[in-house]
């Protein structure tokens, strides 16, 4: 079957369009469909947030905490398996 009707077929697209699309994804048309159900999203740079300096202070030390209680219950854990 021709790939010009399949793309006509399962898409809006014109059969100039159809054709100028198989052109450029040389003749895959799986792709063309692809791109027509999923198009490419476009990415923008968002700017990066001023985090307060408390939050930034708050997060560091939650940080800490955890990975100390992290350190402790392997600790723990391996002394009650004999491990240690």
């Amino acid at each position: 079957m021709d790939p010009v009707k399949i793309v006509m077929n399962q898409t809006t697209y014109t059969e100039s369009e159809a054709r100028e699309l198989l052109e450029k994804e040389n003749g895959d048309y799986m792709k063309v469909l692809k791109q027509f159900i999923m198009p490419a999203k476009t990415t923008t740079v968002r700017p990066k947030k001023n985090i307060p300096y408390h939050q930034t202070k708050i997060s560091l030390l939650r940080d800490a905490l955890d990975e100390a209680n992290e350190r402790y219950r392997k600790k723990k854990e391996n002394e009650s398996l004999g491990l240690d």
